[in-house]
């Protein structure tokens, strides 16, 4: 999902602001005097960045960054994009007239020295200069103007993304209807079987859909009050191997404990003996940690 940038008018001042800088020059940003940005050297050779500009100035933050990039004058970059996820884990696109895209996957990237330099070597044209030794500090001035320059933003939220894991894999999975999680032990015995997976016993593993159980809810002390009806159960190992094909890469320890929160969504330990009384006790158990919660409603 892309997210809105500036607006129309921001990008139309700074395109002309660039026409007017390239008919002054014939090449764009051709020197600091234009510009009025230009890297410099400390006594010690070290490189140092113009002074950051103002944050509501896109035209300058975009010359800003052109100069802190090297990069050819005649490519100039334009207000930068933020695509996917908020946070960290979202990329960043600077977009460049006449020319490809400059990415940053994820934007953390931008972030480390290293990351920065590697990412933009291969994104560069023949025509523009040399990428800077950058430090630390430089990278923190970069992320600043980069940030400056999306701009009010809208990007998937972690409890969108959270909704988008439970749907798909509601609708991947088998509904049981009939149980609940709030009843006897016997009750919940039968909810925490029905909604582990079917079992191969010939070849000892799992088979067919993840269950996906609709909770009848529990009748409250007022008569005939149901409370949490219609509330939907999912196993967390399931809701695992979903966001795992979702990020398509392993979860970040927490990762999905944070989004199922973002979603409104409680963690339980459903168990129950499968007999009642003292003597379930003896008999068989049966244990599962799932989710429980509703998906937001939707007009579509």
């Amino acid at each position: 999902m892309s997210a809105r940038g500036i607006s129309n008018d921001d990008r139309e001042a700074f395109r002309v602001a660039a026409d007017g800088l390239r008919a002054a020059t014939g090449n764009g940003y051709a020197n600091a005097a234009v510009t009025g940005y230009d890297v410099t050297l400390d006594p010690k050779g070290k490189l140092v960045l113009p002074e950051l500009p103002c944050k509501d100035d896109t035209v300058a933050l975009c010359a800003w960054l052109m100069c802190a990039f090297n990069l050819d004058r005649s490519h100039p970059v334009t207000p930068a994009r933020h695509l996917g996820n908020r946070g960290p884990d979202g990329h960043v696109m600077l977009d460049r007239t006449g020319a490809e895209p400059i990415c940053f996957e994820p934007v953390t990237r931008i972030n480390t020295p290293g990351k920065l330099i590697e990412t933009l070597s291969w994104y560069l044209l023949p025509e523009d200069g040399a990428v800077h030794a950058f430090n630390a500090g430089h990278c923190r001035d970069i992320s600043y103007v980069v940030r400056m320059l999306c701009g009010a933003y809208e990007a998937i939220s972690e409890a969108e993304e959270a909704e988008g894991i439970v749907a798909n894999l509601i609708q991947q999975g088998e509904p049981v209807e009939g149980c609940t999680t709030h009843g006897t032990s016997a009750q919940r015995y039968e909810a925490a079987i029905n909604l582990g997976p079917l079992r191969d016993q010939a070849i000892g593993r799992a088979i067919g859909a993840p269950r996906c159980l609709i909770d009848t809810g529990a009748v409250n002390k007022r008569p005939g009050e149901i409370v949490d009806e219609g509330e939907i159960v999912l196993r967390v190992s399931d809701l695992r191997e979903a966001a795992r094909r979702h990020v398509g890469s392993s979860l970040p320890r927490g990762w999905l404990e944070a989004r199922m929160d973002a979603l409104g969504w409680r963690r339980i330990t459903l168990q129950g003996y499968g007999h009642p009384g003292r003597a379930g006790e003896r008999g068989p158990h049966a244990r599962v940690f799932a989710y429980v919660g509703h998906l937001p409603a939707s007009d579509q």
